[in-house]
């Protein structure tokens, strides 16, 4: 019995290239989606890229809008108290 040690069938050839291609045998039924899992993937790693920069985008602009209504807060907070402290007599 041949033990293979490398893990997940590296060093194996690939069911999808021309070497592993015996005619006298039916194609396996996952074959005809590999084209799909490949561009899924593909498209999944290409993204990754684009995710990640959206993500920070988008966290910058709501700490700018955080940090905005954190100003708007502490301004009326300053000016409710400084009314309550000098209120103005009709």
């Amino acid at each position: 019995m041949k033990i293979n040690p490398a893990p997940y069938g590296f060093n194996q050839k690939s069911s999808y290239t021309a070497d592993n291609i015996n005619p006298e045998q039916p194609v396996k039924g996952s074959r005809p989606f590999f084209f799909l899992y490949l561009f899924v993937f593909q498209t999944y790693d290409m993204f990754h890229s684009l995710f990640f920069l959206l993500n920070v985008l988008f966290s910058f602009l709501r700490n700018l809008l955080l940090s905005y209504l954190l100003f708007v807060y502490r301004t009326f907070l300053f000016c409710f108290r400084n009314m309550k402290k000098n209120p103005t007599e009709p």
